[in-house]
């Protein structure tokens, strides 16, 4: 478990800004949301924004990491988006999502992540179907970069603990956030 957190920490720390391998086309790909419910080692259903993304790592079980394809920024940089799903046995919880996200929330905040509010199903303003869920919008700073992340935290009825972190920096966000409100108003518990 240590190791899956040790991952997450270094991909948001590290894998958003630097030389990209891969140049930003003129050419506007096709804006289409990307089905993923062949995404059969996964126990949720959901959609990648569009062609742009692109599955980076998928280790079996539980471990999806899709990156966007780079965009430029006001300095030039590269900045990579990326969408990282994790899941495990969260049995031990026995559905209490509070005690789940609470554990899994900590070293985020530890490093200095900003959480102001958490919103779950009784919130009008709550984005997922799930009901044993939290969401949440937090900001941090790295290398004097500001980066928007979003966090959410399922315990769906099989007792899959379900981690899913969207990550891009602040400055891009002004145009691209809605990419990962695509990817959140689809995720769905598998039938």
């Amino acid at each position: 478990m240590k190791n899956k957190l040790g991952l997450v920490l270094l991909l948001i720390s590290i894998c958003h800004i630097g030389a990209a391998k891969n140049t930003i086309s003129g050419n506007l790909q096709m804006q289409t949301e990307r089905d993923t419910s062949e995404t059969k080692d996964l126990p949720l259903l959901f959609k990648l924004p569009n062609n742009e993304w692109n599955t980076v790592i998928h280790k079996s079980p539980g471990v999806f990491i899709f990156k966007r394809n780079p965009i430029s920024d006001s300095a030039g940089r590269h900045i990579i988006p990326a969408i990282m799903i994790y899941t495990e046995d969260a049995a031990a919880y026995k559905q209490d999502i509070a005690i789940f996200t609470s554990k899994k929330m900590q070293p985020f905040l530890d490093r200095g992540v900003k959480v102001p509010k958490i919103i779950n199903w009784q919130n009008k303003d709550y984005p997922l179907t799930f009901k044993n869920a939290l969401f949440m919008q937090g900001t941090y700073s790295d290398n004097n970069v500001d980066h928007i992340i979003f966090m959410t935290y399922i315990i769906d009825k099989n007792d899959n603990g379900i981690q899913v972190y969207m990550d891009m920096t602040k400055e891009v966000a002004t145009k691209y956030i809605a990419e990962f409100w695509t990817t959140v108003w689809s995720l769905k518990e598998k039938p």
